[in-house]
Order: C-alpha cells, then structure tokens, then sequence
C-alpha cells in the first residue's frame, strides 16, 4: 500500500470516529430529564398515595365455642377492644337444655334415685364451661 493510501484510510477512520462521537452525544441530549428548580419556602404538600396490598392486625385471634347454635346476642362489634373473659356473644340455650331436661324425665322413668346431674352427664358430652352456663340458665 501506498502511504497516500495508509493516510487517506487513518484520516477517514478518525473522522468516522468522531462522527459517532459527536452523533452519541447529541442523542444523549435528547433522552436527558428536565428538572425544575424553585426556591425553598414553606407551604402546605399534597400528595396522593396510592398502592396495593393486604391489611393485617398485629394480633389475630380465632374464636371458637364449646357448643353450636344460633347466635342470640352479639356483645361486641367488629374493631372494638374486649378483655379477656368478657362475653363476646350468647349462643340459644333451648336445644342444650331439651337435652338435660330429657335426660331428667330419663333418668325418674328409670326409678333411679340418682341425682341427675351435670357432672354426670359431662362424662358423655358437655364441656365443663358449656355445663356450668347452662345450669344456671345464663
């Protein structure tokens, strides 16, 4: 090759090379973000927040009763605070005590002159808290 040549081709090279040089940085220019910059002062923010997700207590308890029925009173409302032992609700008593009350008349049918009581039958099927409620008739 000639040095005409070798030159032409450096010379051609460095051209292009500073061709895409300056093409990249007028193309850059373009994509930049404008900013707008204002004096600091106080004044009243306004922003609108909004997202997605699950909202959870930090506690969660699970309820659960001793008995099925029909729920007759509801004590709390959904949110309010309970203490413990507080009554949350009162569930229908009548269907427990048809039962003790059969098991009575079952029991004198019998001629047995045992005392028919809660403690006896909680052998078979009450829970002690269920039994002590329903006796009382609360």
């Amino acid at each position: 090759m000639k040095t005409k040549t070798k030159i032409f081709l450096v010379v051609g090279a460095v051209a292009l090379l500073a061709l895409i040089i300056v093409a990249n940085l007028k193309f850059a220019q373009k994509s930049t973000i404008k900013v707008e910059a204002q004096k600091v002062q106080e004044r009243e923010l306004r922003a609108v927040v909004s997202a997605s997700g699950k909202i959870r207590a930090k506690t969660s308890v699970d309820l659960s009763a001793n008995t099925t029925g029909k729920v007759v009173t509801l004590a709390v409302d959904e949110g309010d605070r309970v203490v413990k032992g507080q009554a949350l609700l009162r569930i229908d008593p009548t269907p427990a005590e048809t039962q003790v009350n059969r098991f009575k008349r079952a029991c004198k049918r019998r001629g047995r002159r045992m005392i028919c009581s809660a403690r006896i039958w909680n052998k078979r099927r009450w829970k002690p808290t269920a039994r002590k409620h329903f006796m009382k008739g609360s």
